[in-house]
C-alpha cells in the first residue's frame, strides 16, 4: 500500500479563436499525480477524469451581435481538479486549478465591388453596388455605410473605393475595387427641311434641331452645317459640317436638301408700258429713260408689280425716274 500525498498536476492551455466562432470548451491538459516531484499513472491511484471543470469568465464584452470581442481576455479560462473517483480518496489535490488567457482574433471577409458599374454622361449617379465574395458575417452584425468612387463628371472611368465601408472592429476587412464608367450622351441633330433660296441670293444660315436625346444644361453645340457647293438652281446635299458636341456626347447626324429656285421674270401687267427701256448696267434692271418717266412711275410704278424691286436710283438719271428690278438670273 502506498503511502503518498498527491498533486494535481494538469493545466489550462491558452486558447484563439476567430471572432464569431464557438467559444472552447476543453481547455485543459489531462491531469496527472505528481508524486515526489514525478509523474505517476493516475489510474495507479483509482484516479479518472482529474480535470473536468473548465470555466469561462462571465462579463466578456459582446458585440451586438452577442459574440465575445475581438481582444485577448487574461485569465479569462479556468481550470479546476475534481476529486478521486472510484471511492478513493486523493489528499492534497490542488483545489484553486488553473487559468489561461482567451484571445478572439478578428473575422476575415472579402469584399468586392460589383463589376459594370456606370452611368451615361449628364445622369445622376445610382448607387454603388458591392458583395462580400469571401468569409462572413455573424449572424446578427451588418456592414455599414458604403462604398465611393473617384471624383468626376466627364467621360472616363473611375475607381470605385472602399470609402467609408466597414464591418467593425471585430473583422478584418479586405477589399477589391472596381470601375465605374460614364459612357457618351447619345445626341440626334437633323437639318432642318424647307431651307433654300432664291438663285443669286445669299446663303440664308443652316439651321437644326436636336430630334433625339438632349444637351446638358450648360452644354451647347459648336460649329455649322455646310451644304455642297454650287450656285445653279437645284438640290443641294446639307452635311454636318464643322457641328459637333463635346467628347461627352455620341452625336448623330441626320442630313437634308438645299434647293436653289430660278427667280421667273416677270411680266408687266396689261396696260403697263416700258418706254425706251435699257439696261445699261447689265443687271436686268428696267428704266425709264424718257422724259415722261415720272407719269409711267406714278401710274404703273413698280410697287404695283409682285416681285419686282425699285433699287437706288443713279445720279445720272433724271431725278424722276425709277430703276425697276425683274431679279432675272
Amino acid at each position: 500500500v502506498y503511502s503518498v500525498t498527491p498533486d494535481f498536476d494538469g493545466d489550462a492551455v491558452d486558447q484563439t479563436i476567430v471572432y464569431g466562432d464557438a467559444l472552447p470548451n476543453n481547455f485543459a491538459i489531462a491531469g496527472s499525480l505528481r508524486v515526489a516531484g514525478a509523474l505517476v499513472n493516475a489510474s495507479e491511484f483509482g484516479v479518472s477524469n482529474i480535470v473536468t471543470t473548465q470555466t469561462i469568465a462571465s462579463g466578456l464584452p459582446t458585440s451586438s451581435s452577442g459574440n465575445v470581442n475581438v481582444g485577448t481576455y487574461m485569465g479569462a479560462l479556468s481550470v479546476t481538479p475534481n476529486a478521486a473517483s472510484s471511492g478513493k480518496t486523493l489528499a492534497g489535490i490542488a483545489s484553486t486549478g488553473a487559468t489561461a488567457d482567451l484571445t478572439v482574433t478578428p473575422r476575415p471577409i472579402t469584399v468586392a465591388a460589383d463589376s459594370g458599374q456606370g452611368k451615361i454622361y449628364g445622369e445622376p449617379d445610382p448607387a454603388l453596388t458591392f458583395a462580400i465574395t469571401a468569409g462572413n458575417l455573424v449572424a446578427g452584425d451588418s456592414l455599414s455605410s458604403s462604398v465611393t468612387r473617384n471624383p468626376g463628371e466627364n467621360v472616363g472611368d473611375y475607381g470605385i473605393l472602399q470609402g467609408s465601408l466597414t464591418a467593425g472592429s471585430n473583422y478584418s476587412l479586405s477589399y477589391i475595387g472596381e470601375t465605374f464608367r460614364i459612357t457618351p450622351r447619345p445626341i440626334t441633330v437633323t437639318a432642318d427641311s424647307g431651307q433654300g433660296k432664291f438663285a443669286g441670293e445669299a446663303d440664308p444660315a443652316l439651321t437644326f434641331m436636336i430630334t433625339m436625346g438632349n444637351l446638358v444644361t450648360g452644354d451647347s453645340l459648336s460649329g455649322s452645317l455646310e451644304r455642297e457647293s454650287g450656285e445653279t438652281a437645284g438640290l443641294y446635299a446639307i452635311g454636318q459640317g464643322s457641328l459637333s458636341a463635346s467628347s461627352n456626347y455620341r452625336l448623330t447626324y441626320i442630313g437634308g436638301e438645299f434647293r436653289i429656285v430660278a427667280m421667273p421674270i416677270q411680266t408687266p401687267p396689261a396696260g403697263f408700258e416700258f418706254e425706251d427701256f435699257q439696261d445699261p448696267i447689265g443687271d436686268n434692271s428696267a428704266q425709264f429713260e424718257d422724259g415722261d418717266c415720272s407719269v409711267h412711275g406714278a401710274q404703273h410704278g413698280p410697287a404695283g408689280l409682285d416681285g419686282l424691286t425699285v433699287k437706288e436710283r443713279p445720279a445720272a438719271l433724271d431725278v424722276d425716274c425709277p430703276i425697276v428690278v425683274g431679279n432675272q438670273q
